[in-house]
């Protein structure tokens, strides 16, 4: 049915209408739209969640933003909806808090979302701690954003956003990488377990389009 409609709007293209904003819905399927000419596809009538997992650095949020747009989705950050909650930056809860009961508020945060069409982006512990991997695969589609270590620590060291397992580390490379090396080992066994795995080194526009093609493929 989905091809089907791709096709039908293709053939109006080809034909010469003028069908700039068109919209089309097609109850169980979702809603489609063009923009400045391109066939897109914007929010499903599934419950669906698309979640960005991988390291700190990774590009999770700017990707998830990039892609929510082209999508036609909303998008939420998960470290920022829990500062919202806890009145408090992710740093200032790790000084006051520790590192566990951060976990847990994840934890939390995770279990009671509801939203449904949207690109949420995790922290980059959240799939590795409290059983949370298993939650993101009933709640929605994975995708692994794939980073080398050392790509990992030249984004780190170019930040300006405080990273509390790593802040200490910033102003000396090799230790930095060490440590990234380090922790990406015990991660990667849960980020593997994604849906879908992307090399996120460099995320163009033509790669957002293909990756949403094989979201939307995947749910048909």
């Amino acid at each position: 049915m989905l091809y089907q409609l791709s096709y039908q709007i293709n053939l109006l293209l080809f034909a010469g209408a003028n069908i700039e904003g068109l919209f089309y819905s097609a109850m169980d399927f979702g809603i489609f739209f063009l923009r400045n000419g391109k066939f897109l596809f914007s929010e499903y009538l599934w419950k669906v969640n698309i979640f960005l997992i991988g390291f700190m650095g990774s590009g999770k949020s700017s990707v998830g933003k990039r892609l929510a747009s082209r999508m036609g989705m909303k998008f939420l950050d998960s470290d920022r909806e829990i500062e919202k909650q806890q009145q408090k930056k992710i740093p200032e809860i790790f000084k006051k808090n520790g590192e566990l009961a951060f976990r847990q508020m994840e934890k939390e945060w995770l279990q009671n979302l509801e939203v449904s069409n949207a690109i949420v982006s995790l922290g980059g512990g959240t799939p590795c701690f409290e059983g949370n991997m298993e939650l993101i695969k009933q709640k929605g589609t994975s995708i692994y954003l794939i980073l080398s270590p050392e790509a990992i620590v030249s984004r780190l060291i170019k930040s300006k956003n405080v990273r509390p397992l790593v802040e200490e580390y910033k102003n000396d490379r090799e230790a930095l990488l060490k440590v990234v090396e380090e922790m990406l080992n015990k991660r990667e066994v849960f980020y593997k377990r994604a849906d879908l795995h992307l090399d996120a080194l460099s995320v163009d526009a033509d790669k957002l389009d293909q990756l949403g093609n094989i979201i939307r493929s995947k749910e048909d």
